[in-house]
């Protein structure tokens, strides 16, 4: 910040107000910021607070101005906010440089940001007054206006997270009261962010507001329901409840229900094999003594490693829930192995009270006598000890491997779920490895070759397909697939026959995502979901039905949440180890989680995730949450949106299926028409013209809407072009320009026909003007479709230098977008022009490469232009196979110039058959076009190697 002038100093600071109807405050006078250009630049310049570059400034207020136009606009706009800044004797407070200027009075969104930078909540609540101009209706400048809407929303969200902390603050310091209005100043913003609510629940009571909170809570609870689908959550209701003094009731523990058996099930199934887990076995098989910790997630194997590579290893197994019995593992092995300790311990009657038919071990059972046989008693039994689920150890028992690891040559190994694992064992682990008595295994899931493996031992022989499904449903853990396969067996969805197993999706299904996620399995995953918090589980919720949680912040509205609120959620779920970063542990803990929705809640969330994140999901995702929020308008829509990405990549495949697929899903007749018209733009660009004609009749056949009616009109004008019906086309263009005249499409195709009618100055107009239109717009297919267009009509005109500019800037804002087609139609225009200068081997490359490309609806034009570079090379074996493909081609103008060229080829080659057969050919394909430049390439071509006669 530059230092204001002193000559012109006022008495006291002013400060520029935008939090709020924006204001500048001098002392005790407000001057209320005009809604105009001036007032708009003072805006800009307070909120960044510093230099701000003349040519930002440009860009933001008038960016399809040039330059010197924006440069005159800036200096008249300055000067009139200087005039303004008279009125309170801060004129001088403007600053401006050639190349900058600067604001030197405080604003109070800088102050926010400050206040938000060092923690001081309480100030950055009592800035925060209201949102970013406040009431104001400025003058438009569309980039301004979106600038500032980004901003508003940065700010608010900012001062929501900041007065959600500012509130436990005050409610920790006991002020109740203060901690009350603020919340109640949140809900006023924002009334379905529940954690909010809770919060307010809480503080009620001791702030006295106990009846305006249970308002505000019915309130909530109404409108959440309304708009969101949703009931409030059981905390919430709990919170509502002990305000209102209602007992609460705890329900009685449910005894967990035992498995029912598996009958039917393959035998190797029942016993499968230990597969994928070669290099861990050789790592646990060559540990040392001390501390061996197998540590992965639960069902990844550590147990089956352990038992498997050490099968005569003593076990203990250690129990969820039991952790208060101590020395419960012990136990249990003194109880299976009674006569061994009664031969080979000397210790064995202190050892009596844990052995068969005695009593749990007194509460003095971790006297030093005890953890002293014992200690004495186990490396006489055995010399390598298993700890099953040390993260679930008793204190006892964690002593006792304290002392084992430090009196005796035991080998210890244990297997551990670190995102369970107590602070106790983490500190004993930590203190082994400094001891340098640990080693650790990691063991991760299962690779995809490994899961193929299993599954065609398992199957008798190879299902690569299935084993595919089954990696991505199980994420490659072993349990979940095993289990997953057992139910999809004892559901008849998997049987046994001759050659192995077999499904009915076999041969219906390209990859088994129809196979639901099986019962039991999700249980296993239910159960890892429920020890989360249930605010936790509503974000996953919505994480799940998105696919990941990279965009929780934009989401938070949809689930009722601030993002502070929605953020901890999400670490919680990292630290449960259910989300990988942004990512889903494994798919069985997204599709749980979605199958346990209602329909309707599913619906709403699906439109709430489609509404909140436009700016994050691409259109393939918006469109299907659309779709399955029931929205078929908005769901067509962006197919449309994804269906044009997909043919701007070259995808044209995918871009059908993804058409083919919302049409069978449509119920509008609106629609349909439209899903219609884009099957036939589609089809004509992959060069199915049939489909295209068929699928365009359809369209204009049913209900179409301009829009769609435009698109069904193009695809007709562009086969009618293809065939060489320059006046059907032009007709047709005419329909299209008198429903929407000034659309791009609509001018682009009145371009092209003045260019098929040798209308090169007239094309050239129409383009230059397309050409100024989308100027400022972002790259994108149609300014690459332009300069294209440019390309070949500057070519006809004979400024060849000027053509391959055009064409080479299109080239690279096709690569740019990642759009094969587009890139293969420039090099189809590059190779023209190229040839036309004489850069005849240039031309040769760039048309090549193309090839390479793929074939579209611009491949034979390709082909047509290739073949006349090599032609005027002298490499006319090369010209020849092009040539004799593009005889056969649909358009009549390409067959004319294909046998035009034939005709050089023969005549120069001095093969009089076949130069009589062109011949004949040529002037037979003439009669079926009306584009003048294929006469004129067969006449050219007849009376160089013909006769004039003939001609």
């Amino acid at each position: 910040m530059i230092a204001a002038d002193t000559a012109h100093a006022p008495q006291e600071s002013p400060v520029l107000c935008l939090l709020g109807t924006p204001h500048l405050l001098h002392g005790s006078t407000r001057f209320d910021l005009p809604f105009s250009a001036p007032g708009l630049l003072l805006v800009c310049l307070g909120m960044h607070g510093d230099w701000v570059p003349r040519e930002r400034l440009m860009t933001l207020f008038w960016p399809d101005a040039t330059e010197a136009d924006a440069q005159h606009h800036l200096r008249v706009t300055l000067h009139r906010a200087r005039q303004w800044l008279r009125g309170p004797g801060l004129a001088g407070q403007l600053a401006s440089e050639r190349r900058r200027l600067c604001l030197a009075v405080a604003c109070d969104v800088p102050q926010f940001r400050a206040a938000i930078g060092r923690a001081d909540w309480a100030a950055a609540v009592a800035l925060h007054r209201a949102p970013l101009l406040d009431g104001a209706a400025p003058k438009s400048f569309a980039a301004v206006d979106e600038w500032l809407a980004l901003e508003r929303e940065a700010l608010t969200t900012a001062w929501r997270n900041a007065a959600l902390r500012q509130a436990a603050r005050l409610e920790a310091a006991a002020d109740a009261a203060g901690a009350a209005t603020l919340l109640q100043g949140l809900l006023r913003v924002d009334l379905l962010a529940e954690d909010v609510v809770q919060a307010l629940l809480r503080v009620a009571a001791a702030a006295g507001e106990r009846s305006t909170a249970l308002d505000t809570f019915e309130r909530f609870r109404e409108r959440a329901a309304g708009e969101l689908g949703l009931e409030p959550l059981p905390g919430t209701l709990a919170l509502a409840r002990t305000l209102r003094q209602t007992r609460l009731e705890s329900a009685a523990p449910q005894r967990p229900v035992q498995p029912a058996a598996r009958p039917g099930l393959p035998a190797a199934l029942l016993a499968p094999p230990l597969i994928g887990r070669h290099g861990e076995q050789a790592r646990l098989q060559t540990a040392g003594p001390g501390v061996t910790v197998v540590a992965g997630e639960p069902g990844v194997g550590k147990t089956r490693l352990v038992t498997d590579t050490l099968p005569a290893a003593t076990v203990w197994r250690c129990r969820d829930g039991l952790q208060s019995v101590p020395l419960l593992p012990a136990a249990e092995w003194l109880q299976r192995a009674a006569a061994q300790v009664r031969q080979r311990v000397p210790t064995a009657a202190t050892l009596r009270e844990l052995t068969p038919g005695e009593t749990p071990p007194p509460a003095d059972s971790q006297s030093p006598g005890l953890l002293l046989a014992l200690c004495a008693a186990v490396p006489l039994l055995t010399d390598t000890l298993v700890v099953d689920d040390l993260q679930w150890v008793d204190a006892a028992t964690l002593n006792l491997l304290r002392m084992l690891t430090t009196q005796s040559p035991l080998r210890i190994v244990a297997t551990l779920r670190p995102a369970q694992a107590p602070t106790d064992v983490l500190h004993w682990l930590a203190a082994e490895q400094a001891a340098g008595r640990l080693h650790r295994i990691d063991l991760l899931p299962l690779p995809g070759t490994a899961t193929a493996e299993l599954m065609a031992h398992l199957a008798g022989h190879e299902a690569p397909r299935f084993a595919a499904w089954l990696q991505r449903a199980s994420g490659g853990n072993p349990f979940f697939a095993l289990e997953t396969l057992r139910v999809l067996f004892e559901a008849g969805q998997l049987r046994t026959e001759a050659g192995g197993w077999a499904s009915d999706l076999d041969a219906l299904s390209t990859d088994y995502a129809e196979l639901a996620v099986p019962a039991r399995v999700a249980a296993v995953v239910q159960q890892r979901l429920d020890g989360l918090s249930e605010t936790a589980q509503r974000v996953l919720l919505v994480a799940a039905l998105v696919g990941n949680a990279q965009h929780l912040d934009a989401l938070a509205p949809v689930v009722g949440l601030t993002a502070l609120a929605t953020a901890e959620a999400a670490a919680q779920a990292q630290a449960a180890g259910l989300l990988s970063g942004a990512e889903f542990a494994h798919d069985l803990v997204r599709e749980t989680l979605v199958q346990g929705v209602a329909p309707a809640v599913r619906r709403a969330l699906h439109a709430g995730i489609a509404r909140h994140a436009q700016a994050h999901l691409g259109p393939h995702a918006l469109a299907q949450h659309w779709w399955a929020a029931g929205r078929e308008d908005e769901a067509v829509a962006q197919t449309a949106l994804a269906a044009a990405l997909d043919r701007a990549r070259g995808l044209l495949d995918e871009a059908l299926t993804l058409l083919h697929s919302a049409l069978e899903r449509s119920t509008e007749a609106g629609q349909q028409a439209l899903l219609q018209s884009l099957l036939g733009s589609t089809h004509f660009q992959a060069g199915d013209n049939a489909a295209a004609a068929r699928w365009a009749a359809a369209a204009l056949a049913g209900l179409p809407g301009p829009k769609a009616r435009l698109e069904a009109l193009y695809v007709q004008a562009e086969l009618a072009l293809a065939s060489g019906h320059v006046g059907d086309a032009e007709a047709l263009v005419n329909q299209a320009l008198s429903i929407d005249a000034a659309a791009d499409d609509s001018v682009m195709l009145a371009a092209h026909i003045a260019y098929s009618k040798g209308e090169f100055v007239r094309a050239g107009a129409l383009l230059e003007g397309q050409r100024i239109k989308v100027q400022h717009r972002a790259p994108a297919e149609e300014h690459t479709s332009i300069l294209m267009s440019l390309g070949s009509v500057r070519a006809a005109l004979g400024d060849y230098a000027g053509a391959v500019a055009a064409v080479q800037e299109a080239l690279s804002l096709a690569r740019a977008l990642g759009a094969r087609y587009l890139e293969a139609a420039a090099a189809r225009n590059l190779v023209q022009a190229l040839a036309e200068m004489g850069r005849l081997d240039e031309s040769i490359e760039v048309g090549r490469a193309a090839l390479a490309l793929g074939d579209y609806d611009s491949t034979p034009v390709l082909l047509n232009n290739l073949a006349t570079t090599y032609v005027r090379a002298g490499r006319l074996d090369e010209a020849r196979p092009l040539c004799e493909r593009l005889c056969r081609d649909p358009d009549p103008s390409l067959r004319c110039r294909a046998w035009a060229k034939l005709v050089v080829i023969h005549g120069q080659q001095g093969d009089a058959a076949a130069l009589a057969v062109a011949i004949d050919e040529a002037f037979a394909e003439v009669a079926a076009t009306e584009q003048y430049q294929a006469y004129a390439v067969v006449a050219t071509a007849v009376l160089n190697h013909g006769s004039s006669a003939q001609v």
